[in-house]
């Protein structure tokens, strides 16, 4: 277990004798050679501390279309809304429907949990309904998209006529600011044998249980959480973690976030 330090507070540590005189030396005392310009932060186009930004998990948020709600695997989803590790139907339609709802909030941006392909699998009793168990991150989660639709990133790009790209219509209406959720640290966990499977747009390129081009770490769960290299290197929760010393899978993270 960690320890706290001692307290190191004492009743002068506060005490000031001159207010004035104090203040002035303030004023007056040199930049450090160190500090940070912090002048690009209030020159950006897009300044998110003055953003009110409304976090919000798709699938739990609101179903807007029924039909896409069973997926490719209908064990998965609960329909009831009873069942926490399985979807329940929530989608980007259902977040264009309740804009405005968020807008006379006050929201003037919204941050969705990611929405790549998952694995469409259970692991114990839960889905990734929560989008952190990604195996395809050029494609939409089809189960957040209209049924039939195209959930490549990719040969969607010129169209622009999925839910996706409705979604960022509906909001650049009312001004409002979209933040994807992307994690790049891993994949997906080992489901019935299978772990780490990735795919860029349906074409498999790297699979944990076979790492020929070592796009994994390998060292086993975290065991000591004081160790800082195992807390840099090894797995939290059984998930594939990624190499981000392999070249191919950073052109491949940084490709897939350009098309989102």
């Amino acid at each position: 277990m960690v320890k706290n330090p001692p307290s190191q507070f004492s009743e002068n540590q506060y005490q000031v004798d001159s207010p004035s005189t104090e203040i002035e030396s303030l004023m007056q005392a040199p930049s450090s050679d160190t500090e940070i310009d912090l002048e690009f932060l209030y020159t950006r186009d897009i300044e998110f501390r003055q953003e009110t930004i409304y976090f919000l998990v798709v699938d739990r948020f609101y179903e807007g279309d029924p039909d896409n709600s069973k997926g490719s695997n209908s064990d998965l989803y609960d329909p009831t809304g009873e069942d926490w590790g399985k979807y329940w139907g929530g989608d980007l339609q259902g977040v264009i429907d309740k804009l405005d709802y968020l807008k006379n909030m006050g929201v003037t941006a919204v941050w969705l949990t990611p929405l790549f392909e998952q694995v469409e699998d259970l692991l114990i009793s839960n889905a990734a309904m929560h989008g952190y168990w990604t195996k395809d991150f050029k494609r939409i989660n089809p189960r957040y998209i209209a049924q039939g639709e195209n959930p490549s990133l990719n040969e969607t790009q010129e169209t622009k006529n999925t839910t996706f790209d409705r979604l960022i219509a509906e909001l650049h209406k009312r001004n409002m600011e979209l933040v994807l959720d992307i994690v790049c640290n891993h994949s997906t966990p080992d489901t019935n044998g299978s772990k780490g499977e990735l795919y860029d747009d349906g074409v498999k390129i790297a699979d944990f249980n076979n790492d020929v081009n070592h796009w994994y770490h390998h060292y086993g769960e975290v065991q000591d959480w004081e160790d800082e290299w195992q807390v840099q290197n090894c797995e939290l929760a059984g998930l594939a973690t990624f190499n981000e010393n392999n070249a191919e899978y950073r052109q491949y993270i940084k490709s897939a976030i350009n098309n989102g």
